[in-house]
């Protein structure tokens, strides 16, 4: 359990975060997407120079999935923290040259959140990392790790599909 003091328990906790951000980011989980309106921003560089058409992304982003208008050519960057920028954190910027951008992205949802296809990926992936760090069986960690690579995500991915596929034809 994430509660207890074992060694066991402190590895799950060191492991938890890591690894839900890394599952979350491996797919893009219905119970996860979030639209959100970007407004842009102008930044001065250390050396004068003005960066315009700086979008800053959600502070719970993940990853972009889709980004409208679908017509133009952005790109990402990470903006160290740093005075400059008035960040504290690193923060993921999308530059574009609009006015406007409308990105649908993957949200860092908490656990509670999770639907069936993204809580049986974690727990696969989580599984095969406690299977090397707690038990130290390098063969079952292999093996579930595969099985997480070849079977579940490929899976969760498909049904993911088929869904926002259905969501579509349902508004459209």
């Amino acid at each position: 359990s994430l509660t207890e003091t074992s060694s066991e328990g402190k590895k799950t906790r060191l492991l938890f975060d890591p690894l839900w951000r890394e599952v979350l980011h491996a797919g893009l989980w219905s119970c996860a997407l979030r639209w959100a309106t970007l407004t842009p921003v102008t930044l001065t560089t250390p050396d004068g120079c003005p960066l315009s058409n700086v979008f800053p992304l959600p502070t719970d982003c993940v990853r972009v999935s889709d980004v409208e208008p679908t017509d133009i050519e952005y790109c990402k960057q990470r903006f160290p923290a740093s005075s400059w920028t008035g960040q504290t954190v690193a923060t993921d910027v999308l530059r574009a040259s609009v006015s406007s951008l409308k990105v649908k992205y993957v949200s860092l949802i908490t656990a509670d959140l999770a639907d069936e296809l993204l809580a049986e990926a974690f727990i696969a992936r989580l599984a095969s990392a406690l299977a090397l760090s707690c038990l130290k069986d390098a063969n079952a960690a292999n093996l579930l790790e595969s099985q997480y690579r070849r079977i579940i995500l490929p899976q969760t991915r498909y049904y993911a599909a088929l869904e926002q596929r259905s969501h579509k034809r349902a508004y459209h």
